[in-house]
């Protein structure tokens, strides 16, 4: 599964645009996961798909294995990471109105 991984991350890095689709495909369920642990308010699922995406192209350009962490991991950790800033921005945008 790691190999696979790796092997998708260097085609992507070199501007696969059908493997950086599996991946986001393989990942799709830590998506899902996080949009069921956490609301923003008015982000609709194409916004979800559209910061996922986000976030998942800058994990792949930041991806190290040499911290022996698994990619699913980094990306969870990076889009659990975003999320949480959306939420504070739209509450700080409540504390300013």
């Amino acid at each position: 599964m790691v190999e696979d991984d790796q092997k998708l991350l260097n085609e992507i890095i070199l501007g696969s645009d059908q493997d950086f689709k599996k991946l986001f495909e393989k990942y799709y369920p830590v998506l899902k996961k996080i949009k069921y642990d956490y609301y923003v308010v008015g982000m609709d699922n194409d916004d979800w798909d559209q910061e996922a995406r986000i976030v998942m192209y800058k994990s792949v350009q930041n991806y190290q294995s040499k911290y022996r962490t698994s990619f699913g991991s980094f990306y969870r950790q990076n889009l659990k990471h975003r999320v949480i800033d959306l939420i504070r921005k739209t509450n700080a945008k409540k504390d300013f109105q």
